[in-house]
């Protein structure tokens, strides 16, 4: 097991292209997050980009 860093509230500085929220759906027989399947969610969301990850 690895572990990562996380950063959040724009670490890096805000985006400016419209944000999605990624919904994962997992069942738990997945390896990685990256195997769920995901579902997109365009502009409905009551985040700012000051809220950015990284």
């Amino acid at each position: 097991v690895s572990s990562a860093t996380s950063y959040d509230n724009a670490w890096f500085g805000q985006g400016s292209v419209p944000s999605a929220y990624i919904y994962p759906q997992c069942n738990s027989q997945e390896r990685s997050l990256l195997d769920c399947v995901k579902s997109y969610n365009w502009g409905s969301y009551s985040c700012s980009h000051s809220e950015d990850a990284g």
